[in-house]
């Protein structure tokens, strides 16, 4: 075997590791979650899960940091070609709602908060997770400035953190509506914010006058 197919190889079986821990995490909770549930959903040894992780805490932490950069890759890749910031933007909240759509990585995040509450580790592993999604809208938002989108003097730093507050929101809220939940409603609102920003940007940051 040439080391680029082993290589290849072993970085499949690491992925099919994180895959099945974000599974189990997000049916079971952190709690209940064992090496042995992870080996019975991804149908590899228990030797072949001790070879990428030390222990259950790795493993939690490179779930969670694999989910967040298959996340965030996703919404570089769509935002990428958009030439304004109002399409930049758009995109990306398209990628969001994809995401919290597909269900099983929305709760594995609600079990990742829930035990941050008592788990340091966690803490910081979330706290990753928030520091690497506001650099993505920092450059989305810096760019809108240098276009003139945005007024020169924009606090980038803090409006990316309250939208990106604003959205993990939805998370909560999409948890609570339940089989009420409504997809277009929640990106209805999302995009409210975007718009006044937008607006507030097209007067140069000064209040609209009537």
């Amino acid at each position: 075997m040439s080391p680029r197919v082993s290589t290849e190889h072993g970085e499949q079986v690491r992925a099919r590791i994180l895959e099945a821990a974000q599974r189990v995490m997000a049916e079971r909770g952190l709690d209940d979650l064992t090496i042995a549930d992870v080996v019975r959903e991804s149908g590899l040894s228990v030797g072949a899960i001790y070879t990428w992780f030390s222990g259950k805490a790795e493993l939690v932490a490179a779930a969670c940091d694999e989910a967040v950069e298959r996340e965030l890759a996703d919404l570089v890749r769509r935002a990428a070609g958009a030439s304004t910031l109002r399409e930049r933007m758009r995109l990306a909240l398209e990628a969001w709602f994809d995401w919290l759509d597909h269900g099983t990585e929305m709760r594995f995040m609600v079990q990742l908060w829930a035990e941050a509450t008592t788990t340091p580790a966690l803490r910081e592993t979330l706290r990753r997770r928030r520091e690497r999604i506001v650099a993505v809208g920092t450059v989305l938002i810096t760019q809108g400035v240098s276009e003139g989108a945005l007024p020169a003097d924009t606090d980038v730093d803090g409006l990316v953190r309250g939208f990106t507050a604003l959205l993990d929101g939805m998370i909560v809220q999409r948890i609570e509506d339940g089989d009420g939940w409504r997809r277009s409603k929640a990106e209805a609102r999302a995009w409210i914010w975007m718009e006044l920003l937008l607006a507030w940007g097209a007067t140069g940051g000064r209040p609209a006058t009537g």
